[in-house]
Parts: C-alpha cells; sequence; structure tokens
C-alpha cells in the first residue's frame, strides 16, 4: 500500500533526524513505529501525512508518489496525542467537518455521523461540546472524525499518552478491534513497549533517525537482530560472556533456585510487587545485576538485603542474530 524509500530528513541544528528510512506498510495491517523520545518516529509519520516534507527520499502510494501533493491531498488522517477537537463545534459537526468540506449533502453526513457514533458507542453524544467530554470520549470522537471520509490509512500519534492506565487498556483493546472489524490500515506511534507488543501486527523500531529492525511481536521479542532491540523491548537480563556477543534471558526465566544448568549467588538489592508477580533485583558478587519475577506468594518471603541463589538454563537465553550494535 504505502512504502517508504530511503526517506532523509534533518532541521537545523539536528541532522539525520531520519536517515535512509525505508519500510512498507501493507494494506489493512497496524503498523507501530516504536522508540525512545527523539528517535524519528513522529518526523516520519508527519513526513506520511505531508505536515513534513523530506530532504530527499520517496512515498509511494498504490506504487504512485504522493511527495507532492499536499495533507488535504493524501488520503489519510491524523490523530494527534491532544486530539484536538474544535472547541466551537459540537461532537456531531465534528465528525462532519471533512464531509461537509467536500460537499458531501447533509442527510448522507447525518447518516454517518449517526453510524460513527454507534460504532463508537456514544449514541447519545451528538450534541455535545468538546469540554464536557471525558479523555476517553474525546479519544473516540476525534477517531470518528478521522474516519468520517474513509481515508485508506489513519496515522495516529501517541494517542493514549494523556489517558490513565486503565483507560489505556480498554482503548487499546477497543482500537485493535476496531482495526480489525473494518479492515483499516494503521500507522501508530508511540513509545510505550507493551501498547506496541498488544496491538500491532508488525512493529517497526526506531533508534538516532534509523530502523533497527522491523517484525512481529514474536520476532523483536524472542529473536533480536540487535542489542539495542533485545534491550529495548522488554525486560531482559544481559549476560556478557569474555570474547562473545551479549545474550539475554527474560526474567522469569531466571529462578531462584538451583534446579538450572548456570547457577549464581547475590544479594537481594529491591523488591517490587508488579501486579500478579514480585520484581527481584539481585546483584551477584561480580557487581552484575540480575532481574528475577516469581510469583506473589513466594515474592512476599524475599527480602532485601539477604542473600540468595539463582539458576537458569542456557536452552532459555536468547541470542542477537544479528550484529550487535
Amino acid at each position: 500500500m504505502l512504502e517508504a524509500i530511503k526517506i532523509c530528513k534533518s532541521f537545523p541544528g539536528s541532522p539525520n533526524v531520519l536517515n535512509q528510512i525505508s519500510l512498507v506498510v501493507k494494506a489493512g495491517e497496524f503498523l507501530t513505529l516504536l522508540g525512545p523520545s527523539g528517535c524519528g518516529k513522529t518526523t516520519f509519520l508527519r513526513t506520511v501525512s505531508g505536515l513534513e516534507k523530506p530532504d530527499s527520499g520517496e512515498l509511494l502510494l498504490n506504487g504512485q508518489s504522493i511527495l507532492a501533493k499536499s495533507t488535504q491531498e493524501r488520503p489519510f488522517h491524523m490523530v494527534f496525542q491532544k486530539y484536538a477537537l474544535f472547541p466551537h463545534m459540537n461532537v456531531s459537526e465534528n465528525i462532519e467537518f471533512s464531509l461537509k468540506n467536500k460537499n458531501v449533502d447533509a442527510v448522507k453526513r447525518k447518516a454517518r455521523v449517526t453510524e460513527l457514533l454507534e460504532l463508537m458507542q456514544l449514541p447519545d453524544y451528538s450534541l455535545r461540546m468538546p469540554q464536557s467530554l471525558s479523555g476517553g470520549q474525546s479519544q473516540r470522537i476525534a477517531l470518528a472524525r478521522a474516519l468520517a471520509d474513509q481515508p485508506q490509512m489513519l496515522l495516529l500519534d501517541e494517542p493514549f499518552s494523556a489517558l490513565d492506565e486503565k483507560l489505556k487498556v480498554q482503548l487499546r483493546t477497543e482500537l485493535k478491534s476496531l482495526q480489525k472489524k473494518l479492515s483499516l490500515t494503521f500507522l501508530f506511534v508511540t513509545h510505550d513497549q507493551q501498547e506496541a507488543l498488544q496491538m500491532s501486527d508488525r512493529i517497526a523500531i526506531f533508534n538516532n533517525g534509523q530502523i533497527e529492525q522491523i517484525g512481529t511481536p514474536e520476532d523483536l521479542f524472542y529473536r533480536p537482530l540487535t542489542s539495542f532491540v533485545a534491550e529495548f523491548i522488554g525486560q531482559k537480563n544481559k549476560i556478557i560472556s569474555s570474547g562473545s556477543a551479549p545474550t539475554y534471558l527474560k526474567p522469569e526465566k531466571l529462578f531462584l533456585t538451583l534446579d538450572g544448568e548456570v547457577k549464581g549467588q547475590g544479594t537481594v538489592e529491591l523488591v517490587t510487587i508488579a501486579g500478579p508477580y514480585y520484581e527481584i533485583r539481585i546483584q551477584d558478587s561480580l557487581g552484575q545485576n540480575w532481574i528475577s519475577y516469581i510469583e506473589n506468594r513466594l515474592g512476599s518471603r524475599i527480602k532485601a538485603g539477604q542473600n540468595i541463589q539463582f539458576s537458569y538454563n542456557k536452552a532459555d537465553l536468547i541470542l542477537v542474530a544479528g550484529n550487535s550494535k
């Protein structure tokens, strides 16, 4: 559907914000751009939308260049972090805004608004003003407005960043369900790893203006190509052996027993409850730090400062498949 070819973008004082970015967004997929702040993911999204012009490279939509097209001419809509609902318009007027600009007649506009409010589970909100909406309701209305004229792709720039954690979890599920139900194409930006892992068909990991790896959540979690990806996706223990590339071990695979093949001991530095499990941080005699996740009934017995033994199996190690950037 959309193909980016060697997109480059610099700003004064910030060279290589985007450095040779190439990727393909497939029709009907949920593709997430994930990375730390300042890595270039939002700049790339803005370049796709037409809000930024690349210094070089190409953007193809169904094989045709769209670089010369304005934001309004591109068949995409963007949902921003702050939703940007028009404060002087009610919900119905916000949703039908793009349809009115395209001279869609009033009857069809009203029918589309009704359809979208039903889809967003807000059927009685057409006359409400944006100021009276909660964060979750505003997010749904912004999404409905973006979907009104049936864009080919939806661009979402951290749309959950201003919401509390419980609402985030709820809306992630709703958004993914909506995307699948309508067979929509989403290009989604976030710095939240859990958000990306839960929602995405594929994830592109951005780092310093470049893409480190593109793959499914399983690929990135279990088959990282670089050390950056291995350390950025999920919590992992980094194990460095003399003369070899680092390997990684998930915390739930570090056992606080001596049942594994590789054994060690250390001092508990910190014990933290994390929902259904405890996170145990350990420092061994060589100064290496380890993390273990264990179930609550066992974790509650462990205290900071106590000596502890641990082990793991070599078969559980995650190897970096490519280089070790």
